[in-house]
């Protein structure tokens, strides 16, 4: 009993600890906000806020976010627009909700097109490649992130690669092509294993 307590105590302790970090946190970025003069490293801080509430509190996130946007827009910051767009179809694409996000993404893709933005167009590729095989069109999302892995190689975006990768091995493994799945997935293990990104593997 009293090693149970000790236990109890101490994820008490760490959830306060982990509580009071995300707290001390939020403030640092309303901070830097706050103090901000710059329009891009305002709209930087938006974005950083909105990035903290994304897994959490995605209401709060797409507020952020949107403020984000209208900062970008009004001040013409053009690749802060697109990112911006890009990062509100993140969090439609989070709640579900596939038509918004592929609205956002699609929008945001065009944007980068304009100011020929190789990194923000291999993101939306790589994205609308996630959100199309969620709703089952595997060809459409092959096809998008076929375009992704090229653009990725062209940066030499090892995470990238190893990123589309996964998401063509589990197109292929959703069809039953299971020996195309491995060939991939490995491909992008052993890539990732490179990198020793522990979350990949």
């Amino acid at each position: 009993m009293k090693l149970l307590n000790k236990i109890l105590l101490h994820l008490c302790f760490l959830i306060i600890v982990a509580n009071t970090f995300s707290a001390n946190k939020l403030d640092s970025l309303f901070w830097e906000l706050k103090k901000a003069k710059s329009d891009t490293i305002i709209w930087s801080q938006y974005l950083k806020i909105g990035d903290y509430y994304e897994n959490t509190n995605p209401d709060s996130a797409f507020f952020y976010y949107n403020k984000s946007l209208i900062h970008a827009v009004k001040n013409r910051l053009k690749k802060q627009e697109a990112t911006s767009l890009l990062y509100i179809g993140f969090v439609f694409e989070d709640i579900g909700n596939f038509e918004k996000a592929i609205a956002y993404y699609s929008t945001a893709l065009k944007k980068y097109e304009k100011i020929n933005d190789q990194i923000g167009l291999s993101r939306c590729y790589n994205n609308l490649g996630i959100v199309y095989s969620y709703l089952g069109y595997n060809k459409v999302a092959m096809s998008y992130f076929n375009i992704a892995l090229q653009l990725f190689k062209k940066q030499k975006d090892i995470n990238g690669i190893s990123n589309c990768l996964t998401n063509i091995g589990l197109i292929y493994s959703d069809e039953g092509n299971y020996e195309n799945a491995l060939k991939y997935l490995e491909t992008s293990l052993s890539l990732f294993k490179e990198m020793k990104d522990q979350v990949g593997m």
